[in-house]
Formats: C-alpha cells, structure tokens, sequence
C-alpha cells in the first residue's frame, strides 16, 4: 500500500498496535492542550481561546507532516507546511 498510513489501516490481527497508536496519539493532544491551557492562564493567549480545537488542529497538522515526510516530501515543502500552520496560530493578547 503506497501512500498509506499504515498505523491507522490494521487488520484485526494487529488491533492491538492500533490501539497503542491512538493511545499515544490522544496522549500527544492532552499534552499539547495542557500546555495551551497554562498558556491562557498564564496570559499569553487569549481567555476565549479554543484550546482543545488548537491542540487538535496542530496534532493533525503534525501527523499530516509526519505522513507527508515517510513519503519523501522535501524538506522545504514541510517548512512551508509548518509556516502556514503558524500562520493559524492566535494572535498574542
């Protein structure tokens, strides 16, 4: 399968890997909203701000690089990922 993302198209044989995969991936997401969370009570981002729909936004970002990466993008595709996904990123308060 060319192009796949193998982690997430398991058999059933292989459920077990999928399921630490997933558990890792969720544990990724409440760590970065954990972090966007102090964030805003620390000031630096705004109060109203969404952070679980930021830090789901930036792990998808992530994994979507990390595909585009294994398939072979080149290094400067992926920096203008990043950049525009900074582009998303709240404004400062």
């Amino acid at each position: 399968m060319h192009g796949g993302d193998l982690s997430t198209n398991c058999t059933a044989a292989s459920s077990h890997v999928q399921e630490v995969l997933a558990d890792y991936r969720e544990q990724m997401e409440a760590g970065i909203r954990k972090r966007l969370d102090r964030g805003v009570e620390e000031g630096d981002l705004a109060a109203d701000t969404d952070t679980a729909a930021l830090a789901s936004f930036y792990v998808t970002v992530i994994h979507g690089m990390s595909t585009q990466a294994r398939d072979g993008a080149a290094r400067e595709k992926l920096l203008a990922i990043g950049a525009q996904a900074m582009r998303a990123w709240p404004e400062p308060v």
